[in-house]
This record gives C-alpha cells, sequence and structure tokens, in this order.
C-alpha cells in the first residue's frame, strides 16, 4: 500500500502535534479551506501529522531529481494553519502585485491550498482551479518556486496526489544509503559480536541521537573496506526508538536495522546501485552461515 512506508516516523515519538488526525478533526480543516483533501492524502494525515518521507525524489522530463530535500516536508494540518497561496502572498503584497505575479487573464489563488512549504523557497500546493473558471474537485499538485524568474515559477505538476506518491522514488544526494533488517532474539551486543566476526569490522558504541533521528539506548558504527577505493560505513540499532516509533515501520518485525553508507576515495570512479547490492548479498550470506536473518529493506533506486 501507498501507505505503508511514506512516513518516517518520529524518533521522540508521536505527539500531540504529530499524531495522526481524526476524520472529525480533517472535516473541521477542510470546512474552513473550503475544499476536501485528495483521499491518500487525508489516509495518510490519519496516520501522522505531516513529517519527513521515506521517498523523496520524482522523475522530471529531464531525469529523476530530489523534491523534498533540505529538510523539506509535508506540513502538519491544524484548523487555521492550512492556508492558500493567496493568503501568504498577501501578507506582503498588495493586490496589484498579485495580480501581476499571477500574468494570468483568470486568477483565483484561493484555489492554491499549500500543503508544504518545502524548504523555504517554495510551495507544494493542491491546485483547485486556480487558472480555471470552475472549481476542481479532484485537485492537481503543483510545485511553485519562488525565487526563479518572475519570483511564481511553476516547475512541476502532477495530476494528482496518489499519481505523485506512487511515482517517488529513494534517490539523490540524501538518499544514498543501504538498509538491512535483522530479525533476531539476540540483544544487539550478541548480534554486534556476530557482525565484527562475519564481517570483519571493529565496532564503536554511541549513545548520541544523531541529530535527532535516533532514541535509543545505543548503536554501533564501524567501517568495513571493500576494496582499495571502496569502504562502507556502517551503522547499527534497533529499529523500535525508545518511544515506541520505528526506523521501519513497515518492517516492525525486524528487531535490528543496518544501515549501509557506501564511500568511495576516488570521486570519478562512479559505481551504481546494482553493484553495491551485490557486495551486500555476499554480506548477508556470511550471516545466513550464523543462522542470522537479514533481508534488505531499502537500497538507492537505480538509474542505469
Amino acid at each position: 500500500m501507498l501507505t505503508d512506508d511514506f512516513w518516517i516516523q518520529p524518533a521522540k515519538g508521536f505527539t500531540d502535534r504529530t499524531r495522526g488526525r481524526t476524520e472529525e478533526e480533517i472535516l473541521k480543516i477542510e470546512s474552513t479551506i473550503g475544499f476536501r483533501f485528495p483521499e491518500l492524502y487525508r489516509d495518510l494525515m490519519k496516520i501522522q501529522n505531516g513529517g519527513h518521507l521515506r521517498r523523496r525524489a520524482y522523475p522530471f522530463e529531464d531525469g529523476i531529481q530530489e523534491l523534498f530535500y533540505n529538510n523539506a516536508k509535508l506540513d502538519p494540518i491544524f484548523v487555521g494553519s492550512v492556508v492558500n497561496v493567496l493568503q501568504e502572498l498577501s501578507e506582503f503584497m498588495d493586490e496589484e502585485e498579485i495580480e501581476e505575479l499571477a500574468q494570468t487573464e483568470i486568477n483565483h489563488m484561493d484555489r492554491l491550498i499549500i500543503v508544504s512549504s518545502m524548504y523555504g523557497h517554495s510551495y507544494m500546493c493542491f491546485d483547485y482551479g486556480w487558472q480555471e473558471e470552475t472549481v476542481r474537485s479532484e485537485p492537481e499538485v503543483c510545485f511553485f518556486d519562488m525565487e526563479r524568474g518572475n519570483g511564481f515559477e511553476e516547475y512541476l505538476r502532477v495530476e494528482s496526489f496518489e499519481k505523485l506518491v506512487s511515482e517517488l522514488v529513494y534517490y539523490g544526494y540524501e538518499s544514498t544509503r543501504f538498509y538491512i533488517g535483522i530479525k533476531s532474539s539476540l540483544s544487539i551486543d550478541e548480534i554486534i559480536d556476530v557482525l565484527a566476526v562475519q564481517w570483519s569490522v571493529k565496532f564503536q558504541e554511541h549513545t548520541t541521537d544523531r541529530y535527532g533521528w535516533f532514541n535509543f539506548d545505543k548503536w554501533f558504527s564501524g567501517e568495513l573496506e571493500i576494496i582499495s577505493d571502496l569502504s562502507f560505513h556502517i551503522v547499527v540499532s534497533p529499529n523500535q526508538h525508545r518511544s515506541g516509533t520505528y526506523l521501519f515501520q513497515n518492517h516492525a518485525d525486524n528487531t535490528f536495522v543496518i544501515e549501509i553508507v557506501p564511500t568511495q576515495k576516488d570521486a570519478t570512479s562512479e559505481r551504481d546501485s546494482t553493484e553495491y547490492a551485490v557486495v551486500i548479498n555476499n554480506l548477508l550470506l556470511k550471516l545466513k552461515e550464523k543462522s542470522v536473518t537479514a533481508s534488505i529493506l531499502l537500497v538507492p533506486f537505480n538509474l542505469s
């Protein structure tokens, strides 16, 4: 399902702000803005009220590009917090300036509902027909850059929110890690002992929160040299945070998660994710020899 691993859950657990919205709460918000949200968006907001996406890149005409980067996320929704583009621009522009910015005869910016402020310089909107005579019942999704061109340049339009979500991929500068899940009754210290021997890695123990992404009693990291110009930075942690949320909630039966970050000394030598996956599969075979059940959870999208 499209909702299964859409969100990255908050490490410190859900609060009243981040918990999923109820049907009643969503109806109140929709009544305030005058539009009904797409069904998939409503379902996602019932699971978690905004946050970071697992898959953040989208296929543009000239190739796949990251959409949600530099901490961009879907905004949380509350009564009074969801605004349209007209309301947003009216905070610092007069009516004449807004008309000039729109550059269109039909201008219904109040039909552009902002669902993400992205990284602070653009908007992701549900478009209920801002350049049309009649209101759309099902919105398209559009992205506007507030710094390109005339200061209000559309750079992506997708026919529906469901299409957008279904075509998002794990790819880009912020999506280079490979993730492995481990199902085991062993403690994390015992798992580390197995990995240290089978993979010939010296691990170091940590108790930090990794800038808010972790919430564990402890986790481990180490370096594994594959060949002369390639090494893997390895992070091993529990899957479930102390708060009860997960790194991979759609794989909650996995006790531990191994994060692998390939590092190349020669930046001019390019390898795709398929090559890395072959090496990782060989590492998994070594764990199988010790009856440790491990499987790949997530790999970067491969363009080749």
